[in-house]
């Protein structure tokens, strides 16, 4: 899991980027904006909760010396760049994965950009030309779909691995260990979702003409095929058809559903960060600040990477867990499985806020002054109805 974990994150990034459509949609800078403050702050909810709530969870809070702070901000400054391409995906140095990531996109997306431009002047001239980036960007769905088999190979493998580790952390704990354990992080959750929903209902109480009580009763369809899916990406039929019941245009539902739901996952971030400060709490590792800033980053990149696939969340987040080796912090991520008996509940009520997330955002687009005439609802919703965006 930790030897896949790498590659296919890079490449789920890259693709997702050189794929999205987002920068092409009106206030599409607005959108990427609100995505990343909304995803930020429900991982700074989900730290706040895990140290709130869970039990000796304060013995292990984010104090030290300021001397020993200082060099520990300095180390993650000084190994932002990387000597060699190799040394991150050896070391798993999730700082300067994400750096190598954003580069490569931002190459590609720059080469997209002149050979479009280049095609439209030859067009112009009455001359041909023949571009490369749509070749590119297929190779890339390829080795993009070729990534999100592997994970459906390794999620089908996990209960076997999950089914020996916890037999014998039993043996070695104690049943009464295990369930005080598990009791406390679906607590500790489950919490922090919900306060990461309340956020949400006063983002639209605030920003929107969609009122919460009618996003609520509207958007049900969505949630609950979110959460009996505990996937996004299966969910997106139901969820242009609940945004577009709650009255918002085709065009704002289908960012909704469509255009924004691979990248924007909150509830699956806020599960990562909390993931990893437990099994730290577990192996008695105490974190400090700039720990907690980087387990936020990591888990921020990693969801965003996380495909559709139920439980492929427990391959991606081996990469969140093993951020903090650049401090010299190994946290074992054996202990994903103790995590995966309770992973499969955790992760449908994680994929309903993700979901209802990106109808958050789609309600704030959509015109604020619109009247809130409900319109009439969409019988049928199939792919090829969706109006282009």
């Amino acid at each position: 899991m930790q030897a896949l974990a790498v590659p296919l994150v890079i490449i789920a990034f890259i693709y997702k980027v050189d794929a999205s459509k987002i920068t092409r949609v009106a206030k599409g800078s607005r959108v990427v904006l609100m995505m990343l403050i909304n995803t930020t702050v429900a991982n700074v909810i989900g730290v706040l909760v895990f140290y709130l709530i869970y039990p000796k969870a304060w013995e292990y809070g984010p104090f030290m010396p300021i001397k020993e702070a200082w060099e520990v901000w300095l180390k993650l400054i000084k190994d932002l760049v990387p000597s060699s391409i190799l040394n991150p995906l050896a070391e798993n140095n999730i700082i300067q994965i994400i750096l190598i990531s954003v580069a490569v996109s931002a190459a590609l997306q720059a080469v997209k950009r002149e050979e479009i431009t280049c095609q439209k002047e030859k067009e112009e001239k009455g001359e041909t030309y023949q571009t490369n980036y749509q070749s590119l960007g297929k190779l890339l769905e390829i080795i993009n779909d070729g990534g999100v088999h592997i994970l459906k190979l390794l999620t089908n493998l996990l209960p076997f691995a999950v089914f020996g580790y916890v037999v014998k952390f039993i043996i070695d704990e104690g049943f009464d260990k295990f369930g005080i354990e598990t009791s406390s992080y679906i607590i500790v959750v489950l919490v922090a979702l919900f306060i990461q929903f309340l956020y949400y209902m006063i983002l639209l109480k605030l920003n929107s003409w969609v009122k919460p009580q009618s996003f609520l009763e509207h958007g049900k369809e969505g949630f609950i095929n979110a959460f009996g899916t505990a996937s996004g990406y299966n969910s997106r039929n139901s969820t242009f058809s609940a945004l577009h019941n709650i009255g918002l245009s085709k065009l704002s539902a289908g960012l909704g559903a469509f255009l924004i739901q691979p990248v924007n996952k909150d509830g699956t971030s806020l599960l990562f960060a909390i993931s990893t400060l437990f099994i730290s709490v577990l192996q008695n590792q105490r974190l400090n600040w700039a720990h907690l800033f980087v387990v936020i980053i990591a888990s921020v990149f990693v969801s965003i990477c996380t495909t559709g696939i139920p439980n492929a969340g427990l391959v991606t987040m081996t990469l969140v867990i093993s951020s903090l080796n650049i401090f010299g912090i190994q946290l074992s991520i054996e202990n994903i499985a103790l995590l995966s008996t309770v992973y499969w509940l955790l992760g449908s009520f994680s994929t309903v806020i993700n979901v209802m997330g990106n109808m958050t955002i789609a309600a704030i687009i959509d015109s604020k002054n619109k009247s809130p005439e409900k319109q009439e609802p969409l019988f049928s919703t199939s792919m090829t109805e969706i109006p282009e965006i």
